[in-house]
């Protein structure tokens, strides 16, 4: 009995620590898709957003809602500042026995978040237009001339990486033996190309509910608990 006590504390010692590396992982994991569904939500299902196909069209729209301008850039930061650490949270309670595949996804997920902050960044350029007084489409013309290889190199890995980590991570969740739902697993692997489809495709549901996904398997990863005897169970 003696020896059963002592292998189990050890299992739990073993698996607590790890399962948790990243301070406020339930905010940063749940907090950061649910900003980011809010922020993909007012771009998409404003009007004057969802048909802009330029700069000039963005600034327009800044004109029309510069309230919701200033709401939707803030949105967009938050969501990256939270989601990027409730990522990496993910990532340590899977790494206990996914390692490999919760580091690669991790990462890769994590980096092309950072990366979207371009969008943001993007939103802050069209907003400095609307203010400055200048021409739009003048200026908007211009802008969308230039085509920085910096820019379409941010632009790829936020794609890239959003999309590939993703998968990975759902992967690296579906490959947890016991204590992990496997729903959760299914759903991260549908949240980015759900994303993709919606924005390649113009369907404004499409990224709302990428994050609403993402959302759903960061809870189920987070709240779920690996039961003792398994990890117990489990060689060293």
């Amino acid at each position: 009995m003696a020896s059963i006590s002592t292998t189990t504390s050890a299992a739990v010692q073993a698996t607590t620590p790890r399962a948790w590396l990243v301070p406020g992982a339930m905010i940063a994991g749940i907090g950061g898709p649910l900003v980011l569904a809010v922020c993909n939500t007012l771009v998409n299902f404003t009007p004057d957003w969802r048909r802009a196909e330029s700069t000039a069209d963005g600034v327009n729209a800044t004109i029309a809602h510069p309230v919701l301008a200033e709401f939707i850039i803030g949105t967009g930061i938050v969501a990256v500042l939270l989601i990027v650490p409730g990522i990496w949270a993910v990532a340590a309670r899977l790494a206990p026995r996914t390692p490999v595949l919760a580091a690669i996804g991790g990462w890769m997920m994590a980096t092309g978040y950072i990366c979207a902050l371009v969008l943001s960044t993007s939103s802050l350029t069209e907003q400095k237009i609307a203010l400055s007084g200048l021409d739009p489409e003048s200026f908007g013309k211009a802008f969308d001339a230039q085509w920085p290889m910096g820019q379409i190199m941010i632009g790829a890995i936020f794609g890239f990486g959003a999309l590939c980590g993703g998968i990975v991570l759902g992967i690296a969740i579906l490959r947890q033996r016991g204590g992990m739902p496997k729903w959760a697993g299914w759903l991260l692997l549908a949240a980015e190309p759900v994303r993709m489809a919606g924005l390649g495709l113009g369907i404004p549901v499409g990224p709302p509910l990428a994050s609403l996904l993402i959302l759903a398997a960061f809870a189920g990863v987070l709240f779920a608990w690996p039961g003792v005897a398994t990890a117990a169970a489990e060689p060293a």
